[in-house]
Parts: structure tokens; sequence; C-alpha cells
């Protein structure tokens, strides 16, 4: 018995020894089955040495799930102490040292379960008493190397890490030897969790982040930096393009059970600078939730209170004096595709918008849109309530008081984010609203907003194309040619090179339709355009001319004819502006002012508009019959026209060699120079063998005839409305003429003098005939009338003298229904004062 009892003995000696001999290996085992029953996988842990004061670990190599894949993890060269105690579990470990490790992140796909993030796991980490009883004093890991974790750059990120506990309080102090970078971490608690991170760049913490827990019903975020010192902490992992400006703010985190993750944010930087843009101030307020558990239903929601805020925008001639964003709608990942939807009912606003000479007082969009990204490809999908309305508008000259800009019906925009950056606009309708948009003092007013369908609009880096179409039934210009074009269509297409538009349309009530051609190379900034119609303008009586262009520089209306005309513009950056026109009139009939009518106008002219109206070669007018005032009338009026600027800068008509048959006479001028901005002309006609017998067919004087023809000079003075005439002079033109004036009840007496002068006006043979021509521009006529000449009916042979004055009211007497009747009293008593006064008979 003591024999098997001392083998016993000597048995359990040598198994004990054994088994000290290879405890490492026992308890790797027993590590490697407890952390396999504990749900890791390929797990393998080798403990080279054990004792009661320290254990060592060569490998350990574990694999474990987390939310979105795998996490593997691989360990080398761990050394820990604790102290010595009894009880295993109650053993605290003093110091841990790690010389390698390596965490790798492997994804897999997951389906997707829309719900709220779960926080229980946050409220047991926070509450859960965990910092005072963490078994752990001091770790260091001399290398962590992370691999594919999310978020991180491609390669390796090596990390150096050291851990001190004390009860209540731990700090942590993070080396990135491969970037140059550390960071502290610090947490506490004392009323409660307290966390503060501190990112610390070359001069300065780039950022401090504090996180406080209040009274166990939420977490309070507080953080300040600068985003200079950020672009430099992250400029390793990250490579950002200069940045600038401080930033502070703080969110808060309800904690209470079913709360789900929403924060309330309110942050705000100041003079800040982005790449391309120097900001006064930002502020961003709100509320965001987070839902989903998995990286393929994360979603986060925008409040309706959350809203961006932007002050002084300054871009280098673009300044923006404030932005307003509301930003309600949410973020969120479908069938593996991120989208972003905003609410119809945002409100954004830019007040204040100017760059070169382009001002906008207000810019108000209400952003109903969608926004995904599959593929690398942005999808923006903008709904029929969407709409850009801009109030305020200028551009150099041109101005509008309110242009609106929506889709007809939903529409979509794409562009890829890749090299190059390409982009397409789906084929879609939009409508373009004006109000009060013109070049003052041109006013253009559309009834109906324009319709625009666009066929192609792309383009792939800088180069881009578009094919489209423009429509309005109406739009009416004003300003000093006020109309209204009906019926307007067009197209326009081309490429960042050049720009065709062909437009058509009719000005309002006139038959006759506009087409015109544009195009603009935006390259070298040469423009080029034509216009003509396509079908003879035609007037009308109750639809003149000047509904077309109202008022006219000289006051000429046509209300019958045919009307065409073409034209060509162009504009280079050298040589500036410039428009020509041609003019064709045929058959017209119309007025001039209020007073003279006009028939059978045939014009044909070439002017330029631009840079000044002038005529590029004389053109040649035709006109049947001109109807002057009083009854008389031009026919055969013919004259070369041209527009030419004047030394004082103003606009002049000149009319030259106009010839015209006057009372089968010939009138003309060698010039005519008519000043259109103060309507002032002074001229002279020329007037040969007008017939005296058919000036009296227009104002017939009872019981007189007269034969002969005169001819001479009137100079005449123009002043608007006004017409005076000054030392006219008509002279009778060989061989002289006849007068017979037999009143038949005149009531002069036929004795004396007077019965002298009637029986030498029965039958004056004239050779010489003077006439004295005056009018005033109250309407005043004077005639002084000196006849030479032999009366038969009181001695042939002897020379008979007359000298008659009148002075009338031409334009009393045309008004008059007694006109026949006064002439006739006029010149017997005229008569009578000639021969009382003693002149020669």
């Amino acid at each position: 018995m003591r024999r098997f009892a001392g083998l016993l003995l000597l048995i359990l000696v040598v198994a004990g020894g054994v088994l000290w001999l290879e405890r490492a290996r026992l308890v790797s085992s027993l590590a490697t089955s407890l952390l396999g029953r504990a749900g890791f996988s390929r797990v393998q842990v080798v403990v080279s040495d054990l004792d009661s004061t320290s254990f060592s670990i060569d490998r350990l190599r574990l694999t474990a799930v987390v939310p979105g894949g795998s996490l593997h993890l691989r360990l080398s060269g761990l050394y820990a102490t604790y102290r010595p105690n009894t009880v295993w579990k109650r053993k605290r470990l003093e110091q841990v040292t790690v010389r390698s490790a390596i965490l790798e992140f492997q994804p897999r796909a997951t389906t997707s379960t829309r719900e709220p993030m779960d926080l229980s796991g946050l409220r047991t980490l926070i509450r859960g008493g965990w910092l005072e009883r963490l078994p752990l004093q001091y770790l260091r890991i001399d290398r962590l190397v992370f691999r594919g974790l999310p978020g991180l750059p491609p390669g390796n990120l090596v990390v150096n890490l050291t851990i001190r506990h004390d009860p209540g309080r731990l700090s942590a102090d993070v080396a990135l030897p491969s970037i140059r970078r550390n960071l502290h971490l610090s947490l506490a608690r004392e009323q409660g969790l307290e966390v503060r991170l501190i990112l610390k760049s070359r001069y300065h913490p780039a950022v401090t982040l504090a996180l406080q827990e209040e009274q166990g019903e939420r977490l309070a975020f507080v953080w300040q930096g600068n985003l200079d010192a950020v672009r430099e902490w992250l400029a390793p992992l990250y490579p950002l393009p200069p940045l600038g400006g401080d930033f502070q703010g703080q969110a808060s985190l309800p904690l209470a059970p079913g709360s789900g993750l929403a924060l309330r944010v309110d942050t705000r930087a100041d003079k800040l600078q982005v790449p391309g843009f120097d900001i006064g101030s930002l502020n961003l307020v709100g509320t965001l939730e987070f839902t989903g558990k998995e990286k393929e239903d994360f979603g986060i929601r925008f409040g309706r209170d959350l809203h961006l805020e932007l002050q002084d925008l300054r871009r280098s001639a673009l300044h923006i004096g404030r932005v307003s964003l509301g930003l309600a709608g949410r973020v969120e990942r479908i069938d593996g595709h991120w989208q972003v939807r905003l609410d119809p009912e945002n409100h954004w606003q830019v007040t204040g918008l100017t760059r070169d000479k382009l001002e906008l007082a207000r810019v108000t969009v209400r952003p109903s849109l969608r926004l995904a990204l599959e593929d690398k490809q942005w999808h923006l999908e903008l709904g029929q309530d969407f709409q850009v309305q801009a109030s305020g508008c200028r551009l150099d000259t041109l101005r509008a008081d309110e242009l609106r800009l929506y889709p007809a019906q939903d529409a979509s925009i794409l562009w890829a984010t890749g090299s190059p950056f390409s982009w397409q606009v789906a084929s879609s309708s939009w409508m373009l609203g004006t109000t009060g948009a013109g070049r003052a003092p041109w006013q253009v007013q559309a009834a109906e907003p324009l319709d625009i369908r666009i066929d192609v609009l792309e383009g792939t880096g800088s180069s881009w194309k578009v094919e489209a179409a423009i429509r309005s039934p109406q739009l009416s210009i004003g300003g000093p040619y006020a109309t209204t074009l009906t019926n307007l269509e067009g197209t326009f297409r081309g490429d960042d090179r050049h720009l065709l538009f062909e437009m058509a349309l009719s000005p309002e009530l006139l038959p006759g339709r506009l087409v015109m051609t544009l195009d603009l190379e935006s390259k070298t900034g040469r423009t080029h355009g034509e216009f003509r119609t396509t079908e003879p303008i035609v007037p009308a009586q109750d639809s003149p001319l000047s509904r077309l262009v109202t008022p006219w520089p000289v006051p000429v209306d046509l209300v019958q004819g045919e009307l065409k005309l073409d034209g060509v513009f162009s504009r280079t950056p050298a040589a500036g502006s410039r428009c020509t026109t041609s003019v064709r009139i045929s058959g017209g009939k119309g007025v001039v002012g209020k007073g003279i009518h006009f028939s059978g106008l045939d014009q044909e002219v070439r002017l330029r508009l631009v840079p000044g109206p002038a005529t590029l070669r004389p053109g040649s007018v035709r006109c049947e019959k001109i109807v002057l005032p009083g009854r008389i009338e031009l026919t055969g009026v013919e004259a070369f026209t041209e527009l030419q600027t004047g030394k004082d800068g103003g606009l002049e008509l000149v009319l030259e060699n106009l010839h015209a048959t006057l009372f089968n006479g010939l009138i003309t001028t060698p010039r005519i120079t008519y000043v259109l901005d103060n309507r002032s002309a002074d001229f002279t006609l020329t007037l040969r063998h007008l017939d005296l017998e058919e000036i009296l067919k227009v104002y017939p004087v009872s019981d007189l005839q007269v034969r002969g023809r005169v001819g001479g000079l009137l100079p005449v003075r123009l002043r608007g409305s006004e017409v005076t005439v000054t030392d006219g002079r008509l002279v009778a033109e060989p061989p002289g003429g006849e007068i017979r004036y037999r009143p038949r009840n005149s009531g002069v007496s036929d004795q004396g003098l007077t019965g002298i002068t009637l029986r030498a006006l029965r039958e004056l043979h004239y050779r010489d005939l003077e006439i004295e021509v005056g009018y005033l521009p109250d309407g005043t006529l004077d005639l002084n009338f000196h006849f030479k000449g032999t009366s038969p009916e009181l001695d042939a042979r002897r020379p008979v003298h007359l000298n008659i004055n009148t002075s009338q009211n031409l334009l009393s007497l045309l008004r008059s229904l007694r006109y026949t009747e006064e002439i006739d009293t006029d010149i017997s008593r005229r008569v009578e004062e000639g021969y009382g006064n003693g002149q020669e008979r």
C-alpha cells in the first residue's frame, strides 16, 4: 500500500511537473476554446509564459462578426502584469504592452431594415459604471496597424497607443507615427460621464470636443476648432484644399428609452475660407435623426427646423449678402444607393447677389427635389413644385423686375463625378415668366410664361451642347416703339463654340411675319444675325403701321400698302455692334402729321441702325400724290432720301433733288435737311410754270378768270407743326397772261375810280406780274400783287399799273363755308383802296 501511495505521489508529482511545464499550452487551448464558444471564429491563442504575476502571448488571432462585415485581429508580443491575489477573478492588470497588432475590416452585403437606431447599448455604456470597474491601470501598444476600416484611405494606418487608468478617470494618448499626428482622449465621471477629445496640430489644438452626460437624460456635445489646423492635421490622411476660419457649436442627444438617435445641433463658423469662397459667417441650427442599424439601411432625417444661413459670401468678383436654406428632408440608402430628398415646403433665399455687371436683389427657390447617387452618377429629379424666382435683376443695362422659372412637368438632371465631369438635362419643358424685363427705355412683358422645350442639354468638362425650342403666345414691348408681338416661335441650338437662334414672330394685328436668325460665337465674342419678313406687312385703316412702331421718328403713318424689310446684325469685340436694314414700301398710303396725306408711295432705302441711324446709300422715294392743307396737290413726287447725323449729334432726314408737279407746273429743291429731334428744317422751294388757271380751280373766285404762268422762290421755315414763308417772290413767265373779272352782283359802283378799276379788271392783259408772298405760323397769308399791262376796256395803248395788297388768315378762310364770298369781297375792297390811295393806272 505504501508502495502504491508512493507510486501515486510520484505519478502526481511527475504529472504536476508536466502540467506546470505545459501550463502555457493548456492555457492556450483553454483560451482558444473559450473564445470560440464566445462567438469568435478562426481563433488561435498561443500563450508562451504564465506565472502568478505576469503572462505573455506570442500570437493571438480571432475573427468577430460586426455590423456591416467582419473584423480580423492579429496580435503578437503581448506582455501583461497583474497584482497577485488568491481570487483569480479579482486580479487587476497593472500594465499591458503589445509589440504589434493588426486590425482589419472586411465588409459584407446586408439587407436593409429601416428602423431607428437602438441606443440601449450606448445607455448601458454610459450608465454601467464600467469606468470604475475597469481591470486595467496601464496599456501600451507599440504598433497597432489598421487595414480596410471604413472611412480610412487605402493603405495601413499605424498607431502607438498608451492608456492610463485611475479610479473614475481614463486618459489615452495616441501617436500616429506614420502621419506624425497625435490626439488625446480623456474620460471622467463626477456628476456624470465626461469625455474630452483633442486633436493636436503643430501650433495649437485643431479640434476640441467635449461630451457631458446631463442627469442620465441626454448627452451634450460642445466643440470648437480652426479649419486650417484641421486641414493640417488631416493632410496625411485626406489631402484637403486650403481652409481657414474658426468654428464652434453644440449638440444634444436624448438618452430616454425609445428616443432614437436624434441630434439637436447649433453650430457657427466665422471668417471661413473654403475652396473658392470666403464666408463671413455660417450658422446651422436644427434636428438630425439617424436611422438604421447597418450601413445598407443607414439614413438621416432632417427636421423641419433644420436651417443653414450664410452671410457675406465672396468669390473673386462674386458677392452674396445672405443665403438662407431650409433643409427639411432626409438622406437615406435604398437598394445600395444614396438618396437625398428635400421637402417642397422648404424655403431657399439668396439676397444681394452681385458679380461684375450682374445684380440680383433676391432669388427664391422652392426646392422640391430628389438627389440620388447611383454607380458614381448623381441623379437630380425636380418635381413640378420646384421653382426659382428672381427679382430686381440687372445685367449691365438689361433689367427685369421679376423672373420665374419652373418645370412644366417632372424634370431630371444627371451628372457623373468622374473625370472628366459630365452632365445631362433630360428632355423636358420649362416655363419662364417675366415682368418688366428689357433695356431702358425698352420693356418686355409676357402675358403668359414662355414655354421652353429642351431636347438636348448636356456637357462634358468645359464643352456642352444644346437643342431647344421656345414659344410664347404674346409679348408686349414698351418704350419708344411700343408694340405687341404674337405667336413667337423659335429654336436655339449649338455648343460651347457657337449658338444659333432661329425665331419667327408676328406684330399685333398685322398679317406680316418676321423671321430672325442669330449666331453667337462664344470663343471669339462675334455675333451675326439676319432678319426679314416672310410676307409683306399690310397696314390697314384700323391697324396702321403706328401699331408696330410708335411713335415714328418722323410723324409718318401708313394705312395702306405693303412693307418689306430685311437686315443684318453683327458684333465683334473690336468693332462693337452694327445693324443694317433694307426697307421697301410699295403702294403706300398714309398721313404725315395731321394734315398732309399721301398715296402711291414707293420707297426703298438701306439704313444703318446701330451704332447710330444713318443711310448706307441714298434711297429713292416716289409718291403719286401728296395733298397739302388747303387742297394743294403735289403729283409725281420724286426724291432721294438719306439719314445722317448732324453737327450737334442729332439725327437728320435729308431729301435731295426733290421735284414734283404742282398746278401743272414744277416745284423743286436741291436739298431739305429735316432735323428729327426738334422737327425743324429751312429750305427754299423753286417754282416753275405754275398755271394760275389751275390755282383758281382749287380756290375758285366767282366771276374771276385768270390765264398765265408764274414761277419764283419760296423760302420755307419749319419748326414742329409751324410753317413760315418769308420774302417769297413769284413772277409771271413770258408772254404774260390775262385777267377777266366781271362781277354780276359785286355791289361796287361803276362810277368814279372804282368804276375805272373794275373796267380795267374786266379784261387786263399783263406782261409783268410780281407776287410777294408771306406766311406766318398763325395762318396769316400776305399776298401783294403788282400788275403791269394794258386793258382794252380803258385804252389799249396806255399802260396800267395795278397794286393789290391782301392779308387773310388762310387757316380761317379754309375752315369757312363762305370762302368764295370772302375772296370776292376782299378783292373788291383792295381794288377800291388801291385807287383811293392814288396809285397809277
